[in-house]
């Protein structure tokens, strides 16, 4: 069972659309772990994890609340939840208590997907850069 992923751990896999992390001892996902994926991904099933509700989550609970917005038939049967621990509650991701967990309110998921393609650019102008110096 899988209680931690790194930091790089999808960072070549940049054609990933189904992520299956279902029944693990996951506490936490940081968005640093799927900022690499998150552009190409349709789908990530993170039921069955002791998800711990924290500022962390704020990512993913804007990307889902973004997909909800495209009617995804199988995002709407896979609902995630996370507890609080100072209240002893479960929350649906899509609905975390941003105001009691004293996170920031005005969280931008579009700034997941600008450092992703900020990122493939340069990888590409790096590239595009040493394949013209090795063909002069």
């Amino acid at each position: 069972m899988i209680r931690v992923l790194p930091a790089s751990v999808f960072e070549s896999l940049n054609s990933l659309e189904f992520l299956n992390l279902q029944n693990n001892r996951l506490t936490n996902i940081g968005e640093d772990v799927i900022e690499n994926v998150i552009d190409t991904l349709r789908l990530i099933d993170i039921t069955d994890n002791p998800l711990a509700c924290n500022c962390d989550l704020q990512w993913f609970s804007a990307w889902l609340n973004k997909l909800k917005d495209k009617d995804d038939e199988i995002m709407s049967k896979k609902r995630s939840v996370c507890t609080l621990m100072l209240e002893h509650r479960e929350y649906p991701i899509q609905k975390l208590p941003l105001q009691n967990m004293g996170c920031p309110s005005s969280y931008n998921v579009e700034r997941v997907w600008s450092t992703a393609h900020t990122r493939i650019s340069s990888q590409c102008l790096i590239l595009f850069i040493i394949y013209l110096t090795t063909c002069v």
